[in-house]
């Protein structure tokens, strides 16, 4: 991907949602019996069919394309919870609500699960069951959570573009003074 100069040193979007794959773990309800499994992250498991277990949320993907497990999704993934979110941030201009810190990498991966296509359907099946396997994740309409996700983050730019004017340098100059020069130039080259 090919990124601006001065967003080249900070991780690209690809890299943020492998971060928040291997360090999330999300709630599952398994489609195979097996016993516990350890993993370098962490031994996980038992997976038995009716009673659901905590994984990693790359592995939940994993098990979900090869239609080995139902992915439970969390309470914040609705479409109620988030419209109250995006509700607090626009009233309360000070802070930030509580929301997981990598919430936009999972919603995405969770998202992107309901329109995947499974392994190991063929193409003339795969059109008939096709709406029964993206149904089973029990995410309510994820059309209206991408607008409220989408709403969230707009909020909060606009929150950050709000108080970016009421930032103090001076205070910046008198903590830290070497390095400001350098922090004011790339300020005025991403401001113009």
């Amino acid at each position: 991907m090919s990124l601006p100069p001065q967003l080249r040193a900070s991780l690209s979007p690809v890299e943020l949602e492998f971060i928040a794959c291997s360090h999330e773990t999300i709630e599952i309800v398994p489609l195979f019996s097996m016993d516990r499994i350890r993993l370098i992250s962490g031994i996980y498991g038992p997976f038995v069919p009716p009673t659901k277990t905590r994984v990693p949320l790359w592995l939940a993907a994993h098990l979900k394309l090869k239609m080995k497990c139902r992915i439970i999704p969390p309470e914040w993934l609705s479409v109620d919870y988030l419209k109250a979110k995006v509700e607090e941030e626009i009233l309360n201009p000070e802070l930030f609500t509580d929301i997981p810190f990598h919430y936009s990498e999972i919603a995405k991966v969770l998202l992107d699960m309901c329109v995947a296509t499974p392994y190991r359907i063929p193409q003339p099946v795969q059109e008939s069951i096709l709406s029964l396997y993206r149904a089973s994740d029990n995410i309510q309409s994820p059309d209206k959570i991408r607008s409220s996700l989408k709403d969230l983050r707009e909020a909060r730019q606009a929150k950050l573009r709000n108080n970016l004017g009421s930032i103090d340098f001076a205070i910046i100059v008198d903590v830290n003074p070497a390095p400001f020069f350098f922090v004011a130039s790339s300020l005025t080259f991403r401001i113009s």
